[in-house]
């Protein structure tokens, strides 16, 4: 699902989002995988849509990219 941040930034957020800002550098591979995976489970359980802004950097960007691929609780 693509949201434009412009249009999500002008109306009142619902509760029930989850806003993500897990994108340090240093937590690169299997352990940004994990906590993704992790992340996307609980709010798929609880009911919670994900904003997750991307990192810059292609290498970070691309692992969180593949495991929110599909997953129509992520904007």
């Amino acid at each position: 699902m693509k949201i434009n941040l412009l249009v999500l930034l002008t109306k009142p957020i619902p509760l029930n989002f989850i806003l993500v800002t897990l994108h340090r550098n240093e937590i690169r591979d299997s352990k940004l995988e994990k906590l993704a995976i992790a992340i996307c489970q609980i709010a798929k359980e609880k009911k919670y849509h994900i904003l997750w802004p991307m990192h810059p950097n292609k290498i970070v960007s691309n692992i969180i990219r593949n495991v929110l691929t599909n997953q129509s609780h992520v904007m």
